[in-house]
């Protein structure tokens, strides 16, 4: 894998579109979104990944590629927080639990971040913006380092996690219709009215003692 081709795979992380919320999954354009988002993140991982197994000098490269071409004065704990979009407690909690590299305090008293930082908490950021568990980022951040694993791993984990992003899916699109049942059955029987005689009110009430019943 070329160095160019593995520029792209980190810019397809690094630069992927914010996730759509919950509410706006629901929709099943929407969802089909989502889907692809996660198609694109596997390929990069995986791409990243294989790279690294199969080269020779994957450290030196992982490190240059991390580097160069850019010359960016180191940053202070909230400048890193500013440039990758990240609060201050979740970066703390991720040099707590070991994910992100905690820097030595240097004149000041003070910890500087460097381009590699800014790149490893925005990869970071990106792998729990698509629902990746911590655990599993971080299997994804040691598979980009480490060249005695296969790019497999990267696969098979981001597939188990896009299988039950296919099943949330499939359950809001049952909610979906649900909720525009309730509407259209209120845009249909009435045209207002005392709130507690609304059929959505009713309606709720009813497919809830049905759970209940079936539950029990």
């Amino acid at each position: 894998m070329s160095d160019l081709a593995l520029r792209s795979a980190i810019h397809a992380i690094l630069s992927l579109n914010e996730p759509v919320s919950s509410v706006q999954a629901i929709g099943g354009a929407v969802g089909m979104s989502f889907i692809s988002f996660s198609l694109v993140f596997i390929a990069a991982i995986c791409g990243v990944s294989c790279w690294y197994r199969d080269t020779t000098s994957s450290n030196f490269k992982f490190k240059r590629l991390f580097s160069e071409d850019s010359q960016m004065p180191e940053l202070n704990f909230g400048e890193l927080a500013e440039r990758t979009g990240t609060n201050t407690p979740t970066i703390r909690y991720y040099e707590g639990i070991g994910l992100l590299p905690r820097p030595d305090r240097q004149e000041g008293n003070q910890r500087r971040y460097g381009d590699d930082a800014v790149k490893r908490l925005t990869f970071i950021r990106r792998c729990r913006d698509c629902g990746f568990s911590i655990e599993q980022v971080r299997t994804l951040t040691s598979l980009m380092q480490d060249r005695d694993r296969s790019c497999f791993e990267a696969r098979d984990l981001a597939h188990g996690h896009l299988k039950e992003v296919q099943a949330k899916l499939k359950e809001l699109r049952e909610l979906e219709k649900n909720i525009a049942s309730f509407v259209e059955s209120c845009n249909v029987a009435y045209g207002g009215g005392p709130a507690p005689y609304c059929i959505i009110l009713e309606d709720v009430a009813c497919v809830k003692s049905v759970a209940m019943a079936q539950g029990a």
